[in-house]
């Protein structure tokens, strides 16, 4: 009787891709429904971020034809020099801001309202409208120039610490900013109303030597030889 050969154990050798491919595979199958309940929750993920993209992009597009026709009439109506419709624009700006939340239109509309209350003399609307603009300006530049604007409404409205408080935020976080001088010199002239002679000197010093060619500069220097004659 002739004698068996022994089998052999055949081990099927796979590359490092295929062992992958393969070890997916097995995880899958095993576990199945977990795959398939976070393939679904992907997928539902992907169609509401679309959703919102879309969604977002529709409300800015709709919101940005509206502020157009706004700023049109200003344009319109500062050529004709008729500030009477002025008011009713305010309240356009004011009802488009409050019925908006996002997006590049609200945040200038914003800005715009603070800059109308400011040139009527409403600094307390103005200093409220700006300064929550600045948090969320769209550019450093614009960020810096309503903060100016929202020191001096302070300034007019008597709370010089507010004032100096705003003048800070500028020269901390906007040192390179265009108006940077101009912060520095209103700083410099509210601490002397306040009778702070010692920063105030310091705060004009600081605009000759670090904007020697600002139009502050020489009102600063005019300022330090007018104190230094009051001190003799």
């Amino acid at each position: 009787m002739a004698r068996k050969k022994p089998r052999r154990e055949i081990e099927i050798e796979r590359n490092v891709i295929e062992k992958s491919l393969m070890d997916i595979k097995d995880f899958v199958r095993d576990n199945r429904k977990t795959f398939l309940y976070s393939s679904v929750a992907f997928l539902a993920l992907v169609v509401i971020l679309i959703g919102a993209f879309v969604y977002v992009d529709t409300v800015n597009s709709r919101n940005r034809a509206a502020f157009d026709i706004i700023v049109e009439k200003y344009d319109l109506y500062s050529e004709r020099g008729d500030l009477e419709q002025i008011g009713p624009l305010v309240k356009d700006l004011k009802e488009f801001v409050d019925s908006t939340s996002f997006g590049f239109s609200h945040r200038m509309a914003r800005y715009m309202l603070g800059s109308l209350y400011f040139d009527s003399g409403e600094y307390g609307e103005a200093l409220a409208c700006l300064t929550k603009f600045s948090r969320r300006a769209p550019s450093p530049f614009f960020a810096s120039l309503s903060l100016v604007k929202a020191a001096v409404c302070a300034e007019e409205l008597g709370d010089y610490d507010k004032a100096l408080e705003l003048y800070a935020v500028i020269e901390e976080d906007f040192s390179d900013s265009m108006v940077v001088d101009q912060a520095l010199y209103n700083k410099a002239r509210i601490y002397s109303l306040k009778g702070d002679y010692a920063n105030s000197g310091k705060y004009y010093n600081r605009v000759v030597t670090s904007f020697p060619q600002s139009p502050y500069a020489s009102r600063s220097r005019k300022k330090i030889m007018l104190m230094g004659s009051q001190a003799r």
